[in-house]
């Protein structure tokens, strides 16, 4: 298997885009049209297809759409996975959910941390526990929550917004670093090919990634969401 995914990987044109900063004039082209990708998986078996889709449902990294996780759905969700990488992966993210629905939570409803349902992973018990801390205690273990909660003081939810994707999309970035010819590589390389997609189908012309981050956000944050996650 491991010789499968040195062989698709190896075939497989680097991602023409990053998440860029406002000065970077980096574009979300795609060098790789569905049908193409689609054409290059049909090595894998079922199963891996199976769970390369299950991943997108738990991963959704380009949509904050501002809304409460529904834990007992993710859990169901969660459970059809089969591969230790992609369910590392999945709890990663939930994780991170986690952190930015606590956030806006407490600025909202200081005093109501039954507001929070117990999300999975390791930060949904800390957090409950540690509601009154000004960083949930987790200082140490989750640095970006430092800057996070003074931003969202001061409501600067598109700044916490950009900064949650690009520490999602530095980690998958070092996972392939880690990992360069595994499952693992190939779960990063096929959720970023997806990312980048959704936002070029809402834009009418390809843009600078940080942009369509920045107006994507704008409609979003429009809205009276109390949680941070899809």
């Amino acid at each position: 298997m491991k010789d499968q995914y040195l062989t698709l990987l190896t075939s497989l044109p680097a991602l023409n885009c990053t998440v860029a900063s406002t000065e970077d004039s980096s574009t979300a082209q795609m060098t790789l049209s569905e049908t193409q990708l689609m054409l290059r998986l049909t090595m894998l078996d079922e199963s891996t297809h199976r769970e390369l889709q299950q991943l997108l449902k738990l991963c959704p990294l380009v949509r904050y759409e501002l809304k409460p996780l529904d834990t007992d759905h993710w859990k169901q969700q969660f459970e059809l996975l089969i591969k230790p990488e992609a369910r590392s992966l999945a709890r990663w993210f939930v994780e991170l959910a986690s952190v930015l629905a606590a956030i806006r939570i407490r600025v909202a409803s200081p005093d109501h941390s039954e507001q929070l349902p117990l999300y999975p992973g390791r930060w949904g018990w800390v957090i409950k526990t540690h509601w009154q801390d000004k960083h949930f205690d987790l200082d140490n273990r989750f640095p970006a929550i430092i800057r996070w909660s003074a931003w969202a003081n001061e409501h600067q939810w598109k700044l916490i917004e950009k900064d949650a994707v690009r520490l999602a999309w530095d980690y998958l970035d070092r996972l392939v670093l880690e990992k360069p010819f595994s499952f693992t590589a190939l779960a990063v390389y096929w959720l970023k090919w997806h990312w980048v997609q959704q936002w070029n189908a809402r834009q009418a012309e390809p843009l600078n990634f940080e942009k369509c981050l920045e107006r994507t956000l704008d409609q979003v944050l429009e809205r009276d969401y109390e949680g941070v996650f899809q």
